[in-house]
């Protein structure tokens, strides 16, 4: 699998996928006009990122705001490496949030009620 990248905009996000590191990288700010057209190539990418995993996996979701499609696609991320994370293979998925961004701290708290030790949340100082 090669890798992936998409340039963010003022309404998308920069999506890095580095394969051989396993690296996966989300950040900036996502609310795109059509969310699933937008991560589309994404998607596909992961489908193969997932079955051809490196050993070890590390995402960052650094994301300022994110709309509730969105939402859907960062669960869809998470849950495809989750299946990876409980059959033992290393997952880590860092959350990071503005320290007075209480609704993204929200976010992020309830994936790691979801999903545990797998998710780790990062405050990024103002």
């Amino acid at each position: 699998m090669g890798n992936y990248y998409l340039e963010g905009t003022e309404r998308t996000p920069e999506i890095r996928i580095d394969a051989d590191n396993g690296i996966i990288e989300i950040r900036g700010r996502s609310m795109p006009e059509n969310t699933d057209g937008f991560f589309r190539s994404f998607q596909e990418k992961l489908i193969d990122f997932v079955r051809n995993p490196a050993p070890s996996i590390n995402v960052v979701l650094d994301l300022d705001y994110f709309n509730t499609a969105t939402s859907k696609t960062i669960v869809d991320l998470i849950e495809s490496l989750s299946e990876l994370f409980k059959s033992g293979h290393p997952v880590k998925v860092e959350f990071i949030y503005e320290e007075d961004d209480w609704d993204m701290k929200d976010t992020g708290d309830d994936l790691v009620q979801l999903y545990g030790s797998m998710i780790q949340l990062t405050t990024k100082e103002l």
